[in-house]
């Protein structure tokens, strides 16, 4: 009975060995994931604020970069036809009508847009917006590079932009046809600031504008078309 009692106790001693072995284990598994999560977040991090502002600095003194580190799109159905979503999309006014109206974004504030004799419709075309937000003054000229109704347009910035929480930037949409409906893919392609001191800016809320951007520009086609089914 004795040898037996110290077997059992023996087995159970194992048993919670091996239990306190494994609870280890995986604890130190679990730390060492964070650890390596939380490097990975510094080294991205440090890159922003470091290594990316020396590239993009580079590449605004060519005035016209064509390289970009930041990307958001967002998809949407429209129940309507690619031409006449092309045709609704492709004019400015009613694509970045966002810009124009007072907003909580631009801190109460808005642009003022001014484009040339081709509207913004055609390919060399430019749109030009200024205003200001908290009392900074802000500008920035576009020029559409691609113009292929009933699918596909994209322009971008040029010259020196003065923004706040991001920099040069290309913005676009791809209309694709879908039964009786389309389906509009709205995409911008950007940089955060280069300046220092707007670079934490850039870094807090340049992903929020951007996402915002793109949602305003989606949607607003979406809810336009929307609106027309529902007085039909």
């Amino acid at each position: 009975m004795k040898i037996a009692r110290k077997k059992c106790g023996g087995e159970a001693k194992g048993r919670a060995g091996a239990t306190t072995l494994e609870r280890y284990v995986k604890l130190s598994s679990d730390f060492l994931v964070e650890a390596l999560q939380f490097w990975s977040y510094y080294h991205r991090t440090l890159a922003n604020i470091l290594v990316f502002p020396l590239q993009i600095s580079h590449n605004n003194s060519m005035m016209n970069p064509k390289k970009y580190y930041k990307h958001y799109e967002e998809t949407v159905r429209i129940i309507a036809d690619a031409n006449t979503v092309f045709a609704f999309a492709d004019n400015h006014a009613n694509f970045s009508a966002h810009m124009n109206k007072s907003s909580w974004m631009m801190g109460g504030s808005k642009m003022e847009t001014q484009t040339d004799d081709g509207k913004g419709q055609k390919i060399g075309s430019h749109i030009k917006m200024k205003g200001s937000i908290f009392g900074i003054s802000l500008f920035l000229d576009e020029v559409i590079i691609q113009h292929e109704p009933p699918t596909y347009k994209a322009w971008e910035t040029v010259g020196r932009v003065k923004l706040v929480v991001m920099d040069h930037y290309k913005l676009g949409f791809e209309i694709t046809p879908d039964d009786n409906s389309s389906i509009l893919k709205v995409y911008i392609d950007y940089n955060l600031p280069s300046s220092w001191k707007n670079r934490w800016l850039g870094i807090l809320f340049g992903d929020m504008y951007a996402k915002w951007c793109v949602r305003q520009m989606s949607h607003g086609v979406k809810d336009h078309f929307q609106a027309e089914r529902k007085e039909i």
